[in-house]
C-alpha cells in the first residue's frame, strides 16, 4: 500500500490513514521533493500476512467488494497484479472506501496461481473474494 503525503497535508493524518488501511502500525515513509521543490513524502506499508490481507478486504463495503468482483479483470494486470484505490480521506476516518478519485492510498498485490497464467490467477481471486463475502457475511 501507498500514498503520498504532500506539502498541504497533514503528515499525521495521513499516517494514520495508511495505519488504519493497512493495520501495519509504522508505515515506511520515504522523504523526496515534488515537481516545484515542495517536500513530498511517500508512505508505504507491507501486508503480507493473509490473516492481515482477509481483514482489509473482510473491511470493505458489500458494495465494493461487488465491484471488485464484477471488475477483476480490469484490475489485475499483465503481471497477475491487482490493483485498486482507497479514499485516503475517508482512510483517516477509518473507512476502507473504493474510489477513482486521485487523492488515494494505492493498493496492489500479487495474485498467486500455479501454473501462473491470467486464467488461473481470476480463479483465483474469485476464490478468494467469495471467502471474504463468505467471512463477512455480506
Amino acid at each position: 500500500m501507498r500514498c503520498f503525503c504532500y506539502a498541504t497535508e497533514d503528515e499525521a493524518k495521513v499516517k494514520e490513514g495508511l495505519v488504519n488501511v493497512s493495520g501495519i502500525d509504522e508505515p515506511r515513509v520515504i522523504r523526496s521533493t515534488g515537481h516545484h521543490g515542495n517536500l513530498l513524502l511517500i508512505m508505504e506499508a507491507e501486508v503480507v500476512r493473509n490473516r492481515d490481507i482477509i481483514a482489509f478486504f473482510s473491511r470493505l463495503s458489500a458494495e465494493d467488494l461487488a465491484s471488485l468482483y464484477s471488475m477483476m479483470e480490469k484490475r489485475l494486470d499483465d503481471q497477475n497484479g491487482f490493483h485498486l484505490r482507497i479514499d485516503k480521506q475517508k482512510a483517516y476516518q477509518g473507512e476502507v472506501i473504493l474510489t477513482t478519485g486521485k487523492d488515494v492510498i494505492n493498493v496492489s498485490g500479487k495474485v498467486a496461481s500455479y501454473p501462473k497464467s491470467r486464467e488461473g490467477a481470476l480463479e483465483a481471486l474469485s476464490a478468494f473474494l467469495d471467502g471474504v463475502r463468505e467471512t463477512s457475511n455480506v
